[in-house]
């Protein structure tokens, strides 16, 4: 299977959140054009399972880093978590239905500690997508931390930007900061996903 609507009805069976087709045909495209990936929040892995399934159908042996605790506390305020307090068995199966377990590589520790391990370990990575804490200062001490570890001219992309107003104001303060500041720059932005490239 080579295009995104071929894959289309097995990711349809992964869950996540992101709603858009738009937001998962672009996604697979990227994989398609990279090797490498670092992900930061990764939830049930649905932005890397799309990925992992471009890289697919490209015919390469790519490898994303997903770094997650796992633990789903301190988003209960606009979604009920109640039964769901654990999600790295949900990433494992979304990853196996499709094919890619080889691909995702779960790393469960916090995003404040992965900088090291992907110092440790030598790792260069193709784009960074960050979709974890969704606080200003973390948002952007996400983005910074791990900015080494992605090549020239990698993508940068942000999950939950200018999603309606009520919904995460502080990632869209974090992403303009980081902008204006020269840390990155805008590529495109469209729904809530904000695309840019490390200069």
């Amino acid at each position: 299977m080579k295009t995104y609507q071929e894959w289309q009805p097995i990711l349809a069976n992964v869950d996540g959140l992101m709603a858009s087709e738009s937001q998962r045909e672009f996604m697979f495209n990227l994989g398609k054009a990279v090797r490498t990936g670092i992900e930061l929040g990764t939830f049930r892995g649905l932005s890397a399972c799309l990925v992992a399934a471009g890289m697919r159908a490209a015919g390469t042996a790519g490898k994303i880093w997903c770094v997650d605790t796992f633990a789903m506390t301190g988003f209960d305020s606009f979604m009920d978590l109640s039964d769901m307090r654990d999600t790295l068995g949900d990433f494992q199966l979304n990853a196996g239905k499709c094919g890619v377990s080889g691909i995702c590589v779960p790393l469960r520790m916090a995003t404040e500690d992965s900088p090291a391990w992907f110092r440790g370990n030598g790792v260069m990575a193709d784009y960074l997508y960050v979709d974890a804490h969704h606080g200003e200062e973390e948002t952007r001490r996400n983005c910074i931390g791990h900015l080494p570890f992605i090549r020239t001219g990698g993508l940068v992309m942000f999950h939950d930007y200018d999603l309606r107003p009520e919904y995460f104001p502080e990632v869209r303060a974090a992403v303009d900061a980081l902008v204006a500041d020269g840390h990155v720059e805008k590529v495109s932005q469209f729904d809530d996903f904000f695309v840019a490239r490390k200069p």
